[in-house]
């Protein structure tokens, strides 16, 4: 039983990492979400918010978010260094 239970906690803690990118960096959210479709494979999705409102640097921001912490440091490095 206690063998179980440990399998059931580790499904709920999946780690969940993120990475923020906005529109200074990076010009086109979609190039990069079919960059990290197409070479993750712990790559869970992307969501894109308007910011221009509240924010006087970037008008949208994407989260990009992995499943684990080589996939997210592999984007980042692709899409938030000088590799563009």
């Amino acid at each position: 039983m206690a063998r179980l239970s440990r399998i059931i906690r580790r499904d709920v803690c999946e780690e969940m990492i993120e990475v923020y990118l906005d529109d200074a960096e990076c010009k086109n959210f979609s190039e990069a979400d079919r960059w990290a479709r197409e070479c993750c494979d712990s790559y869970r999705g992307v969501d894109v918010q308007d910011v221009s409102d509240v924010s006087y640097v970037a008008d949208e921001i994407a989260v990009y978010v992995f499943g684990n912490s080589a996939d997210a440091a592999m984007f980042t490095m692709r899409w938030k260094g000088n590799d563009r």
